[in-house]
């Protein structure tokens, strides 16, 4: 069997003619900036066809990339507004004139204070849920009727 052989490092005759240095410390290609990565991979690869087109591409089948837009369902759905309705708009601007940001307030200090303001007016509009365990009472009846099933001198853990 044959002794392995090490390897003679990188072929570092393929970064010729493109401005940049080999790091040791990384043992890479450094290009010397953005632009002449950009080259040596059009050089190499070709021009790749992303899944989308930029704004100064050519119109096709490819979806138009938007940047600084948000890309997630909830943004798209309600449009650049961030209100479900007009009331909850109304209730929260109710909430902020009532409510001015005090001096040591932090931002989201603040906006805490408004949204707990909020939330406590939308408190009487429902009714509360029932727990599924009853009321104390109920519950209390149901073990005092368990108890009585039980032999004498059980003990319960």
């Amino acid at each position: 069997m044959e002794p392995r052989r090490r390897s003679e490092g990188p072929d570092i005759g393929k970064y010729a003619g493109f401005k940049g240095s080999w790091d040791k410390d990384s043992n890479a290609f450094v290009f010397a900036s953005m632009e002449e990565r950009d080259r040596y991979q059009i050089a190499t690869y070709g021009h790749v066809r992303n899944g989308w087109r930029e704004d100064d591409e050519p119109s096709d089948e490819r979806p138009l990339i938007l940047h600084g837009v948000c890309p997630c369902a909830g943004c798209r759905e309600y449009s650049g507004d961030i209100w479900r309705d007009k009331t909850e708009r109304m209730t929260y601007e109710d909430a902020a004139e009532a409510d001015h940001p005090r001096p040591e307030d932090t931002l989201l200090d603040y906006l805490a204070r408004v949204s707990t303001a909020v939330s406590g007016r939308y408190k009487g509009v429902l009714p509360r849920m029932r727990r599924p365990g009853g009321t104390r009472v109920e519950r209390e009846r149901q073990l005092q009727k368990l108890r009585g099933q039980m032999p004498k001198g059980t003990e319960i853990l």
